[in-house]
């Protein structure tokens, strides 16, 4: 299960750059976001796990990155975690990835938010803004653009300015949803919520039978609201670097 949803993860949110090396995932993308900046190693090896660590520590190297680790407990080799331990690789960002079956949950109204399958430059522009990412705003637009499935653009206005937004993916028969944000000064109004469900009804009415999503354990607000709505933890996943 977890190799399965970890693919389509990765096609959901794709990196810039995939590089394939024996069983390993490696993705660049020009240093936004962890997971798209990344070792995956979710298939079997079969090259020494030290030679591969010299090869992938190379590449991050020349990319100017920290070498990183995306690691569940399904990774190969199996003794991966306690490996990178050895090597002094501290494990950070704990996280998990949850799902909500669409069979079962009950979408509430979402009279105020704005759904759109293009990627319009308002949206773009408010979703740089409320996550503070000007740094990283080429590369975020770049991946978004690299996005080959069916996506969904969700914003909510106050006085013609966006104030909250969110955006989906379509994968096989799941909706992946990614960085629903709320502007500080519009937090407890619901505006999350009514994000996610206009998301997950796009996702449906698209034929996606689940709904799935990323959350950082340290994040008890969002943690505390999907678990409201009725997700619920698939599995948990960490990150491992040096330095």
């Amino acid at each position: 299960m977890i190799q399965r949803i970890e693919e389509a993860s990765m096609n959901a949110w794709p990196a810039l750059q995939t590089i394939l090396y024996d069983g390993w995932v490696v993705r660049f993308a020009e240093g936004y976001t962890r997971r798209a900046n990344s070792v995956n190693p979710i298939y079997g090896s079969t090259i020494d796990v030290e030679e591969k660590l010299a090869y992938c520590h190379a590449l991050f190297r020349h990319q100017g990155l920290k070498m990183v680790f995306k690691m569940t407990n399904n990774v190969f080799p199996p003794d991966l975690d306690q490996v990178l331990i050895d090597l002094h690789y501290s494990r950070q960002a704990d996280s998990a990835v949850q799902a909500i079956d669409l069979s079962a949950v009950t979408l509430g109204e979402t009279p105020v938010t704005h759904d759109s399958m293009d990627f319009e430059d308002r949206w773009f522009d408010a979703f740089v803004r409320l996550n503070d990412v000007e740094k990283h705003a080429a590369a975020f637009k770049a991946m978004v653009e690299n996005i080959v499935q069916p996506k969904c653009f969700s914003r909510i206005e106050h006085r013609a300015r966006i104030v909250a937004c969110g955006m989906a993916v379509l994968e096989q028969n799941m909706v992946w949803l990614f960085d629903i944000t709320v502007h500080d000064d519009f937090r407890k109004r619901g505006f999350g919520t009514q994000l996610i469900y206009s998301l997950l009804r796009w996702g449906k009415n698209h034929r996606a039978e689940k709904g799935y999503l990323q959350v950082m354990q340290e994040n008890k607000t969002a943690l505390s609201l999907y678990k409201k709505l009725g997700f619920k933890e698939l599995y948990k996943y960490w990150y491992r670097t040096r330095g």
